[in-house]
């Protein structure tokens, strides 16, 4: 009985861990959109002549 419960449980913890690295995959991706965002941002403040700004934008992203 033991053994006939063992390969579901198995397969179902497979797919909790399946649908946690989705989750997470997701979560990375939306950080590298949300930074290249930020960059651009950056960039736009530096086309535009606001150092000050890049300066706050910089130290927030460290403080991160």
């Amino acid at each position: 009985m033991f053994v006939n419960n063992l390969i579901p449980n198995a397969l179902s913890q497979i797919r909790r861990i399946y649908h946690v690295i989705n989750y997470i995959n997701i979560g990375r991706c939306a950080v590298k959109i949300s930074l290249a965002i930020l960059v651009d941002v950056v960039d736009q403040f530096a086309l535009f002549g606001h150092p000050h700004k890049i300066v706050e934008i910089d130290e927030l992203l460290r403080s991160n």
